[in-house]
C-alpha cells in the first residue's frame, strides 16, 4: 500500500472511538463518517503508527441510516463522529457495542437502551475554542483529524445560540483591538484559546481567556465592550499559560470582570462553577444519569457513603439527603475547594470533603478499618487502578455504584471487583454527547453474601 493509492473499501463495523478499521493486504485503513455494511471510494492520505488514514471520496454503496448533515463543517471538523447517521441508529449502535463489550469480556450484564436526547443538539455547557491564523484572517474552531489545522466555524449546533454569538463577538473584538493571535511554532502572540461555561438553568456565562502572557494590552476595553454586547457573560477572567503543552489551562488566574465563577443548579442543588471547576457538559443528561446513579444505591438514610473521585461534589452532594454521611475524595485542590462552598452554599451539613489521591485514601480507610456502606465511584478515562480497587473490596462495601466516561475501562474494573465477591447484573448507558462516539455507563455492583 502506498500514499494517494485509490482502493474500494467494504465497512464491516465501527469501532467504539467511531471510526472503521479496516484490515486490508496485512495492514489497518481507518476511516471516518463511514456506516457498516457501506462500501466506499477511499484515497489513501496519511501514515501513521495505527495504519492508513482513508479519505472518503464517494460512496459505491449507502446506507439507510445514512442522513445529511446540518453541519457545514462535519467532513473537516474532528468535533463529531456521528453526524452523518440517523440519531436513533446511533443509540442502537452505542448500545450493541456496549453488548459486544459486555460478551468479550465474559459479563453477564443486561444492557439497556441507551438514555437518549429528544433533541440531540446545543448541549455542551463548555466550549474550549482554539484561535489562529490564516493569513491576515482571525480564525477559531476545533482541530480537524490527525492534524493541528484549525476548523474556522461560525456555528456549532452542539453549542447553544447564546455562546455561539458570544464567540462570534470575541472573534470581532479580536479585529478590532488587534489581539495576538499566539503562534505555537514561533512561541509568540497572546491568545491562545478562549473558554466559555454556561450555566443553562441560571442564564449566567463565564468567559475565560488563556493567553501566553500575564499582560494584555487594551483588555480593559475589549472586556468592556464583550460585556456590553453581550449581557449574558456575568464573569470574565484571564488564565495565563506559557508552557509549550496541549494543555489548555495555566495555573495562574486574575478575574477582569464578575466575580470569576458562576452559578448553576444540577438536581435542585446550586453549584458554583469556575474555569477549572469539573462540571458535566451536558445538564440535562447529567440530572438523568445523576438520578439513576442515586436510585441503585437505594439508600434509606443511615449509611456512611464514599463519593470517590467527586469532582465538585456533585453525586456525592445530591444522594446527602438519603445518607448519614457523604465523605468525597478528590486530588484536585481546586475541586475540592469548589466541592466545601457547593455544600456550605446549599447548607448540606453531612457531608465531609478530602483532598487526596482516590488510590491513597481508600488503602488507609482499609488498613484503619473503616466503615462504609455504600460507594460511588466515578473515575477519569483510565478507570481506577487495581491498588484501589482491591482496598475497596476489602472495605466490603455492601453497594458499588460505577459511573463511567470510558465502559472499556468501566468493564476491566468490575472484572477485578467480581473476584473479590460482588456481582452485577445490569448496565445503563447514557448519550451524555450527541453526534460523538461517546456513551457513559452506571453500573451497580452488589456484594454477595458468602
Amino acid at each position: 500500500m502506498k500514499l494517494n493509492q485509490s482502493l474500494n473499501i467494504k465497512v464491516r463495523q465501527l469501532a467504539m472511538d467511531g471510526q472503521a478499521y479496516v484490515p486490508i493486504q496485512g495492514e489497518t485503513v481507518i476511516l471516518n463518517g463511514v456506516l457498516p455494511d457501506e462500501e466506499v471510494k477511499v484515497t489513501l492520505i496519511k501514515r501513521i503508527k495505527e495504519g492508513w488514514i482513508g479519505r472518503v471520496d464517494a460512496l459505491i454503496k449507502r446506507s439507510p441510516k445514512r442522513v445529511n448533515s446540518a453541519c457545514p463543517y462535519s467532513l473537516k471538523c474532528g468535533g463529531c463522529a456521528y453526524l452523518h447517521m440517523d440519531y436513533a441508529y446511533e443509540l442502537q449502535l452505542k448500545k450493541q457495542q456496549l453488548i459486544d463489550l459486555v460478551n468479550s469480556q465474559g459479563l453477564r450484564l443486561k444492557v439497556h437502551d441507551v438514555c437518549g436526547m429528544e433533541a440531540p443538539c446545543a448541549y455542551r455547557n463548555k466550549i474550549i475554542m482554539s484561535f489562529g491564523r490564516h493569513g491576515k484572517q482571525v480564525q477559531f474552531g476545533f482541530y480537524s483529524d490527525y492534524s493541528h489545522e484549525i476548523v474556522d466555524i461560525k456555528n456549532c449546533l452542539n453549542h447553544d445560540e447564546v455562546s455561539n454569538r458570544i464567540l462570534q463577538t470575541i472573534k470581532e473584538l479580536i479585529i478590532k483591538y488587534r489581539v495576538e493571535i499566539y503562534d505555537e511554532d514561533r512561541r509568540t502572540g497572546f491568545l491562545r484559546h478562549v473558554l466559555i461555561r454556561r450555566g443553562f438553568m441560571s442564564n449566567q456565562t463565564l468567559v475565560c481567556f488563556v493567553g501566553a502572557q500575564k499582560v494584555w494590552p487594551g483588555s480593559k476595553n475589549f472586556v468592556s465592550e464583550l460585556i456590553q454586547r453581550c449581557p449574558e457573560v456575568t464573569s470574565v477572567v484571564q488564565n495565563t499559560n506559557s508552557r509549550k503543552t496541549s494543555v489548555v489551562l495555566g495555573d495562574e488566574e486574575k478575574i477582569l470582570y464578575g466575580k470569576g465563577f458562576i452559578i448553576d443548579k444540577l438536581l435542585g442543588v446550586k453549584y458554583t462553577i469556575s474555569a477549572k471547576s469539573f462540571y458535566q457538559i451536558n445538564h440535562d443528561q447529567t440530572e438523568k444519569l445523576y438520578a439513576k446513579a442515586i436510585e441503585l444505591m437505594a439508600l434509606k438514610g443511615n449509611e456512611m457513603v464514599y463519593d470517590m473521585y467527586c469532582g465538585i461534589g456533585t453525586i456525592g452532594i445530591s444522594a446527602a439527603s438519603k445518607a448519614k454521611k457523604v465523605i468525597g475524595v478528590e486530588v484536585n485542590r481546586q475541586a475540592v475547594e469548589d466541592a466545601k462552598k457547593n455544600a456550605a452554599v446549599n447548607q448540606i451539613k453531612n457531608v465531609e470533603f478530602v483532598c487526596e489521591d482516590a488510590s491513597a485514601y481508600m488503602k488507609k480507610a482499609a488498613a484503619q478499618r473503616r466503615m462504609v456502606d455504600a460507594v460511588f465511584i466515578d473515575p477519569p478515562r483510565s478507570g481506577s487502578d487495581e491498588a484501589f480497587l482491591t482496598a475497596l473490596a476489602n472495605m466490603k462495601p455492601k453497594q458499588i455504584v460505577y459511573v463511567s466516561c470510558n465502559p472499556q475501562t468501566q468493564m476491566r474494573d468490575i472484572k477485578v471487583l467480581m473476584k473479590y465477591g460482588y456481582q452485577a447484573e445490569e448496565c445503563y448507558p447514557f448519550d451524555m454527547f450527541p453526534r460523538t462516539a461517546h456513551v457513559e455507563s452506571v453500573v451497580l455492583m452488589s456484594r454477595k453474601d458468602k
